[in-house]
Formats: structure tokens, sequence, C-alpha cells
């Protein structure tokens, strides 16, 4: 080992610091010059001496970074003889890893750019089913409960959609169950309801004591608030089983307005806002006039309960940028808290939790308009500011062709000409 040493040491590159081999006696003195020298690093020395081999880094004189080993050599008799030290430059290696750095400095961006590409494109790959049941599951609604998740392979995002699936068969069978429920109740309660009625006009029309006649007259109300009740949550259940009959005839907007407006009793118009009405002549929309009347109707009421006297409510309807009508009623009354205009749809839902029944009604008015704006192909949307009124627009598509069919024919006798 001694001699390999010795022998590899001359193997330096070209313009690198050379570093004459050292064989020291235990004395010290090198065995080549027989003079004292001082050992390249004395600890590798001492421990030479001790029969360890010892490699170690350390400083020429010259300030140069380099490499010494140490090896013993014994004797016959196992006992250490001599030390064989020699040095080398670091040069040639640390060369060499200052270009391993610029080269992999070099190439980093691009193994970065490749890494994230190449995760990229499998974690597309592995998610592409999440994606997949995502927008699946998004396009299902309370209305469509019927549609189903796709179910492809056997892996866990298979299983998963038939989780998925099983749950939407219970909550479609639960939601059949409500609905059918509603509306058999509703159906049901119909005929008790108009024989309470109908009694209670036989005794209003009969003589009655003072007291009598009062009970009689506040059984008949309740009785007709509940018709009224049980009639809007009919229509919701047929609405929501998509059963609502519906009629698609040329309609004048100008005279539907009209309609919506003389169908408040002048019991709500007294104390209320003044209404103007706002609408082009010649503007036409298809639809169902009793359901649309309803609806606006249903806008216009909510308009006068929550604005004052002294504001205004303004009905409208006008072309919209696209194709279609817009109906439009504005009021400037106290508007809707924001934290209640996401839920202001929602049946039976009442933002003044504080106003009285009669008052503030059942909370059944903007569903029912929204459930005809939607059975007509279009939408209700609200927008509102605390202090500043409300603004409620039903959209309606564009009208439907006029066809041949019976119910529209009946109807063309009130069509322009231009129409036809």
């Amino acid at each position: 080992e001694a001699a390999a040493l010795l022998l590899g040491s001359a193997a330096v590159p070209e313009g690198v610091p050379t570093y004459n081999s050292r064989v020291l006696d235990p004395a010290g003195r090198n065995y080549l010059t027989r003079g004292r020298e001082a050992p390249w690093d004395g600890g590798g020395y001492r421990r030479a001496l001790r029969g360890e081999t010892d490699h170690r880094s350390g400083i020429a004189p010259s300030g140069d970074r380099i490499r010494i080993c140490s090896v013993p050599v014994l004797g016959a008799n196992g006992v250490v003889e001599a030390v064989v030290q020699t040095a080398r430059s670091l040069q040639p290696v640390e060369a060499t890893l200052m270009a391993t750095d610029r080269t992999l400095l070099a190439f980093l961006p691009l193994a970065l750019l490749a890494a994230t590409a190449v995760g990229t494109l499998l974690t597309h790959r592995a998610l592409a089913p999440v994606g997949e049941l995502s927008r699946a599951a998004a396009r299902i609604g309370a209305a469509d409960l019927g549609k189903r998740l796709p179910v492809a392979g056997a892996d866990e995002f298979a299983r998963l959609a038939q989780v998925f699936n099983a749950m939407l068969a219970r909550l479609e069978t639960a939601f059949e169950q409500q609905r059918r429920f509603t509306a058999d109740a509703s159906h049901e309660l119909r005929s008790p309801l108009t024989v309470v009625l109908g009694q209670a006009s036989l005794a209003l029309a009969s003589p009655q004591n003072h007291e009598g006649r009062r009970a009689w007259e506040r059984t008949a109300r309740a009785a007709r608030s509940m018709e009224r009740l049980v009639r809007d949550l009919l229509l919701l259940a047929r609405s929501d089983a998509r059963q609502l009959e519906m009629e698609r005839i040329p309609l004048s907007a100008r005279e539907l307005l009209e309609a919506a407006v003389e169908a408040i009793p002048p019991a709500d118009r007294e104390p209320g806002a003044p209404i103007t009405l706002l609408c082009p002549e010649g503007l036409w929309l298809t639809g169902d006039s009793a359901h649309l009347e309803r609806a606006i109707h249903n806008l216009l009421s909510n308009a006068l309960r929550h604005t004052p006297p002294s504001g205004s409510i303004t009905l409208s309807a006008a072309r919209r940028e696209t194709e279609g009508v817009t109906v439009t009623v504005t009021d400037t009354g106290s508007g809707i808290p924001p934290e209640d205009l996401p839920h202001i749809l929602e049946r039976f839902y009442r933002a003044d939790r504080g106003r009285a029944r009669v008052a503030g009604g059942t909370g059944l008015g903007l569903a029912i308009a929204q459930s005809i704006a939607e059975a007509h192909g279009g939408s209700l949307q609200i927008e509102s500011r605390v202090g500043e009124g409300v603004t409620a627009r039903i959209e309606l598509p564009q009208p439907v062709p006029i066809s041949a069919d019976s119910t529209v024919s009946a109807s063309l006798d009130h069509v322009p000409e231009h129409l036809l």
C-alpha cells in the first residue's frame, strides 16, 4: 500500500501544484534524505505511528487545500518502522465539483419545468374522475334528482359515485314523498275549507247578534286565508312535479301589467304608495296570462307592503338586450337586509320575523313568482339595498313561434297583424 502510494503520487494533472511524498522514521527523519523533515500533517503522522492509516484534509504552506494520506510501514515483527505521507492538491476535485454545480444549476430550471409538467399531467389524470363527478353533481338540482353520477371502473372513485347515487336515490324518494304529501294534503283540504266558507256565508246572510256576526266574520277570514295558503301550496307542489298547467298564448305586455295592478284589492291600494306603470305600446310576449298576472301581483303586493305612502312603486316592461322581455317592479321601501337576501326566495321565509302574519304574508309569494317564471323558461331576480328599496325582475325568454294549437288559435283575434 505504501509502494502504491509512492508510485501514484506522481500522477498529477498539468498545472496543479505537486507535493513530494515523505517517508519518515519514528524519529521524524526522512528516510530518503536522512534529514529531519516535518510531516505534512502531524496528527496523521502520529496515528500512522500507532499502526493506523489516516486520511484528512489540510492547508499547504502555499495556502492550497490538500488531501493528506498517512500509511504506516510495518517491519517483520509488526512494529511500525516508517510512515509514508503523501499530499495531493484538491484543486482538480474542487474544479470538478464546481463544474458539476454549474451543470446542475444550468439544468435545474429545465428539470423543475419537466417535473412540473409531468406532475401536472399525472395529477390531472389522477383527479380527472373527481372533476367529472363534480361537474355531474353540480348539474343535479332539487328538481331533477332522477339524474345519476357516471360510474366507470372499479376504483375508489367508482365506489364514491355509487355511494352518491344511492344517496340521490334516497333523496329523490324523500322529495317525491314530500311533494306527493303536499299535493294530496292541499287537495284534500280544499273540500272542508269550501264547506267552512259556505257555512260562514250562510250564517252571515242570516240575522245574527253582534258577537255572533263577529265570530263568523273571523271564521270566514281565517278560512279564506287558509284557502289561499292551500291554493299556493298546491301550485308549488304541481310546479315541483312539473305538472303546472300552462297556456302558451301571445299576450300584450301592457294589458298584462294593467290586469295585475287591477287585481290588487282596494284595501291594499289605499294606504300604499302610488304605482307608476311604464310599458311601450306593441310589446308582446308569450305565456300564461293567469300565472304571469299572479306572479306580477305577488311582486306588487310585496312592494305595497314594505313601501310607505310617501314612497313610489314602478311597474315596467321592456324588451331585453338579448331576445325576450323583462318585467320589473321597483319600490323605494325599506329594502331587504343583506343577510336575508340570499334566502328571500325560500318558501315560508320571512325577513321581518316580528311582523304579524296577516300583515307580512305567508312567505310564499316570491317562491310562487319564481316557480311561474321558471315554468315559462325564465327567472326571477331580486336586488335590494337597505333603506333604498327593492328591484324585482322577471326575465322571460323570446316568445315561441305561433303554432296552429287550439289554445293559441283562439287568441289570434287579439294579436296585431304584423305578429301573425
